[in-house]
């Protein structure tokens, strides 16, 4: 599915898990947080009711007005702003609903192993994900890289450890999914692979559990207040031990 917004366009990206991306030209300048396995349809939010599956059968996103008589668009400024518009009878004129990328939402703005915060003065920040520390050594805004601790990931111990309420790293052609497999089999799945830098386990509609698993760099990940998903992130024995502590 694209939708062919001016010259940029919008569509449903089926390399992984499905995802829907914003383009300017062949870069993607913003990704939605991805919607979990076989989801019924939402209750209305910004005036819309949507519905995405994803299984051996089908795989398909829709979304409806949930009130018929409003008029509404979409449409891209030329600073790439993606906007929904509604008709406002009293004003005779366009307002807007919603609009994106802002801050965080543009595509990748913390780089790789980085997460984007908003915080309270309105203003972004950027973290690395554990095990990671700022590539430069001013912050984490030109990404993260691996803290150089001189013990392999690979068979030495190495774990997880979770970041809840993110948005999930970009599920590219470097991502696998299984659909019908526990807590416990995703993380010991993850492990045996050395290439595996993180993994999700999800139960959608509680009809049992799905994994997802990640390979290679993890990039375009933000913080949620209090929704979004719980990232498992693979970390060498020694900052295992760290966040072993702490708990």
């Amino acid at each position: 599915m694209t939708l062919e917004l001016g010259t940029i366009p919008f569509k449903l990206n089926l390399s992984g898990f499905p995802q829907l991306h914003l383009y300017e030209g062949s870069i993607p300048h913003y990704r939605a947080n991805p919607r979990p396995w076989n989801t019924p349809a939402a209750k209305p939010s910004l005036g819309f009711i949507s519905n995405f599956v994803n299984n051996e059968d089908e795989i398909s996103y829709f979304s409806s007005l949930d009130d018929p008589s409003v008029i509404t668009r979409f449409v891209v400024d030329s600073f790439g702003l993606f906007q929904q518009l509604k008709w406002n009878d009293g004003d005779h004129q366009w307002k807007e609903v919603w609009s994106t990328p802002r801050l965080c939402d543009n595509y990748g703005k913390c780089g790789a192993y980085g997460i984007c915060i908003v915080n309270s003065t309105n203003r972004f920040t950027c973290t690395c994900l554990p095990g990671n520390e700022p590539k430069s050594l001013r912050d984490g805004s030109e990404g993260c890289v691996r803290k150089k601790l001189g013990l392999s990931m690979c068979g030495n111990e190495e774990g997880f450890v979770k970041v809840a309420h993110l948005k999930t790293p970009d599920i590219f052609d470097a991502a696998w999914m299984d659909m019908s497999m526990s807590s416990l089999e995703c993380e010991q799945a993850c492990l045996r692979n050395c290439s595996c830098t993180a993994f999700i386990n999800y139960n959608p509609n509680g009809k049992g559990f799905s994994c997802l698993s990640f390979y290679g760099e993890l990039i375009d990940i933000l913080e949620f207040t209090d929704d979004g998903w719980d990232l498992n992130v693979r970390v060498d024995a020694t900052e295992l031990a760290k966040y072993t502590r702490k708990s």
